[in-house]
Parts: structure tokens; C-alpha cells; sequence
């Protein structure tokens, strides 16, 4: 995400004042915080999801079925090295 520990803690709080998000500590790791949407958070969610597929549509409408599944196929192949990296660098750590 390309944010510092202060910057999502700050991200974080205004959330859960805004009871979009709860929060609490892992209890596997106590190092860690666990956030879930509430139920306003998630109604929040689907509103801004259902807002993001009419644009989407009309962004994919000019290409046929097949290219959008090419497509998606890549971004899915994306996402998993993206995953990877990740759990690769967790190991680092």
C-alpha cells in the first residue's frame, strides 16, 4: 500500500471512530491488530462496490467475452506473484 506504520494507524483510528471498522489484537500474535468491517462498514463497502460497476462495464464493453477473460486470467496470474512476493518477504522478516 505504499504507507508507513503511522500513516495506517492514523487511517485505522478515523475508521473505527467512524464505525466502519472494529479492531483487535491477533490473538495468535500479539504484535499484530485484526480489523473487520462492521456492519456499517460493509454496507459502506457494497455501496462503493455497486457504485464501481456500472464505470467498469462500460471500461470493458468494447472488448469481447473472451478478451475479458484473457484479462482477468492475467490479473489474476498478477495477483498471485504479487502474493508470493509477499509471503517471500514476510519470510525475511
Amino acid at each position: 500500500m505504499d504507507l508507513d506504520k503511522g500513516q495506517i494507524s492514523r487511517a485505522s483510528a478515523g475508521l473505527v471512530s467512524r464505525k466502519l471498522v472494529s479492531k483487535a489484537v491477533n490473538p495468535q500474535d500479539n504484535r499484530e491488530g485484526l480489523i473487520c468491517l462492521t456492519r456499517t462498514g460493509l454496507i459502506a463497502h457494497d455501496t462503493i462496490v455497486a457504485g464501481a460497476l456500472e464505470p467498469n462495464q462500460r471500461l470493458l464493453e468494447q472488448f469481447s467475452k473472451d478478451e475479458v477473460a484473457g484479462l482477468l486470467a492475467q490479473i489474476d496470474r498478477l495477483t498471485d506473484v504479487a502474493a508470493k512476493m509477499l509471503d517471500a518477504e514476510k519470510d525475511l522478516s
